[in-house]
Order: C-alpha cells, then sequence, then structure tokens
C-alpha cells in the first residue's frame, strides 16, 4: 500500500487501542495478517473497527478473530462487520469460539460453499455440534466428511437414498438447501430401528459423517425450543443476523 493507506490503518489501529480494551499493535498487526490474507487496505481503514468490537464482545483474541472473519470472506465474502456479528452471536450461543473459526473454515468452508450452504448456516450446524459435545475442529472435520459424501455418494449410498427416497437435489439438479435435507433425512429414517438407521446414516456418510450428521439430524428432531439442541430454535435465536 502507499505510505497513505499504511498511516490510515496506524490512525485505525490507535483509535482502537484508544477506544477499546486492546492494544493497538495487536490491532496493527492483526490488520496486517488480514491483508496478508487479502483483505484490502483501503476497505480495512472502514471495516476494521467492527471487527475490533466483534472481539471485545467475544472476549476473543483480536489477532483469531482478524483471522477468522477473513477466512469467511475469502470463502463467502459478505460484509466483515456482518460476518463479524454471526461468528460472535454463534460463539455466544454455543462452545464454539470465534478464534476457532478460522480452522473449522479452512476444514469445511470450500466444500460447504459448493453445496449452497452459507457462512450462517455452516456456523449454526458447527454451534450445534460443539453444543452436543463435540469440539470445534472435531465438528468441522467430520461435517466436511458427510459433505464430501453428498457431493459424491458412493453405489453403495446411492441404492440407499433410493430406498428411502431422498435426493439432495432438486428436480432441476440444484442442491437443496442443507437444513432441508436434514429434515427429509429425519422423516426417511422414521420406523426403522435406532440400529438401522445408524446403518444407513454409516452408508451415506461414512463414519466420520455420520457423526455430525446424526446430532444434527436429531437438532431437526428436537421440538423442545432448546437453542442449544433444537435446530429451528437455535437459528431463530440467531434470526436477526442470519439475512
Amino acid at each position: 500500500g502507499t505510505s497513505r493507506d499504511i498511516k490510515g490503518l496506524g490512525d485505525v489501529a490507535n483509535k482502537m487501542g484508544k477506544d477499546l480494551p486492546l492494544s493497538a499493535k495487536d490491532c496493527a498487526d492483526a490488520m496486517v495478517g488480514m491483508a496478508q490474507n487479502g483483505a484490502s487496505l483501503k476497505e480495512l481503514k472502514s471495516t476494521f473497527p467492527a471487527i475490533a468490537k466483534a472481539s471485545t464482545a467475544a472476549g476473543e483474541d483480536i489477532g483469531k478473530t482478524a483471522n477468522a472473519v477473513q477466512q469467511s470472506m475469502n470463502i463467502w465474502g459478505g460484509s466483515s462487520a456482518r460476518n463479524a456479528a454471526i461468528l460472535v452471536q454463534t460463539a455466544n450461543a454455543s462452545n464454539a469460539a470465534v478464534g476457532s473459526m478460522a480452522s473449522v473454515f479452512a476444514n469445511v468452508g470450500t466444500n460447504a460453499k459448493s453445496l449452497g450452504m452459507s457462512l450462517s448456516v455452516t456456523s449454526e450446524a458447527i454451534g450445534l455440534l460443539t453444543n452436543k459435545g463435540m469440539t470445534s475442529e472435531r465438528a468441522s472435520q467430520d461435517l466436511n466428511h458427510a459433505l464430501v459424501q453428498m457431493i459424491k455418494p458412493s453405489k453403495k449410498a446411492q441404492d440407499v437414498m433410493s430406498e428411502l427416497g431422498i435426493s439432495y437435489t432438486d428436480t432441476s439438479g440444484k442442491m437443496k438447501p442443507f437444513r432441508q435435507i436434514l429434515g427429509e433425512l429425519s422423516t426417511a429414517l422414521q420406523g426403522y430401528t435406532p440400529a438401522q438407521q445408524k446403518a444407513y446414516e454409516a452408508t451415506l456418510f461414512g463414519t466420520a459423517g455420520m457423526s455430525a450428521i446424526a446430532p444434527l439430524i436429531d437438532s431437526v428432531r428436537d421440538k423442545t425450543g432448546n437453542a442449544t439442541t433444537s435446530w429451528d430454535a437455535y437459528a431463530k435465536q440467531l434470526s436477526l443476523i442470519h439475512i
């Protein structure tokens, strides 16, 4: 960047250090990290304050927060302020810390986007899985394994899909919304014994993938209104920013 760009970033870092309980140096380092990861210096001057405020609200390290936000923007785009708000709200409603989301997106982000899953939906899935006892890292790895099986189902998986009468795509060949797929899986598996359901899930998503999909199917079935276990209640809790 130009000397004016660099001075502008320095001014922002100093202001954040003055206005928020953050170190100006840490803010400067976080902006450098975002720039190295693809952020525009011009945009950073206007958008970084929202990231700094999100970091403070979540009680999270500014460098980790900035890295997670930039990762989300590299994959899904959007505004840094909105993405930061989604990550903070997810952290507040689950056991998925903002700082862990950069590695989450590195594991599952690309495949999630290829299946039409937004940042919001991906974050919801990870948040729900952490609320069911999984770490963010494990949740993202297992969910990614499941998504890979959805992108290219095996012959055995295709046979099970035919038997259950389900499809991941609509009549035009477009991938259905992830939440809808979970709901259709839940309906299709009803009437089978728990052992049969696990066998079908293992064939469809593999052993690792099943570890993520089974709890998410349970979250769709859950009608208690408990935001820590029910997908609909959890999504409703985050609905103000998930637009």
